[in-house]
């Protein structure tokens, strides 16, 4: 999903907001990059990242440590955290990943698409999500932050070439279909990103 939008050299600086279990990080590593760091808010989860040798730290205030690192970075990951962040938060937060990139750098969001299918089941899955984003939400957002340089991508859950993966996407699109026919003749907004993640790719200029 990623992958495409990082820059060639090896030797750029790279940021992952919200760590997790160190995926992105290690996704980082094995395509070589050798300056790719994490910050995350959870101790627990920063010691468990280190333990596989990842770079990373303890971030209490993320919006500060980017304004701290202004223009530093040319790629920023954000995957699945902004869903978090307080409403009166995001504005400013959304401001700093843009500050923090270098010229010509590239920042990808992910969130749940509140206008997939069934999206209440991905949202509410978690007690800590706050805030919910449609293409058009996530787009107000970014405007509000000054960002006009953005386009939205379906997150793909189904990458591998297996038959079994196959089979899953073919009744995935059969199932989009069905559910795009009952929206326009209901009416309704109908949106072309259907995947349950979706993500902003914010390019700076």
């Amino acid at each position: 999903n990623y992958k495409k939008y990082f820059p060639a050299d090896l030797n750029v600086e790279i940021l992952d907001i919200g760590v997790g279990l160190g995926e992105q990080l290690i996704c980082n590593r094995q395509w070589g990059y050798i300056n790719s760091y994490g910050i995350d808010i959870s101790p627990e989860t920063v010691e468990f990242c280190k333990k596989m040798d990842l770079q990373c730290e303890v971030v209490a205030d993320t919006i500060d440590f980017l304004r701290q690192n202004e223009e530093k970075y040319s790629v920023i990951t954000m995957s699945n955290v902004i869903e978090h962040i307080p409403r009166e938060q995001l504005i400013d937060m959304v401001k700093a990943v843009y500050g923090a990139l270098s010229p010509n750098g590239v920042a990808l969001v992910s969130t749940p698409n509140m206008q997939a299918a069934d999206a209440h089941l991905h949202f509410f899955n978690d007690v800590t999500h706050l805030v919910g984003f449609s293409e058009h939400s996530f787009r107000q957002l970014l405007s509000a932050g000054g960002i006009k340089n953005v386009e939205f991508a379906g997150f793909e859950c189904f990458p591998y070439k297996s038959l079994k993966f196959k089979i899953r996407r073919f009744l995935r699109a059969l199932y989009w279909k069905k559910v795009k026919f009952a929206r326009a003749c209901n009416g309704i907004l109908n949106p072309s990103i259907m995947h349950p993640i979706f993500f902003a790719v914010i390019k700076k200029d």
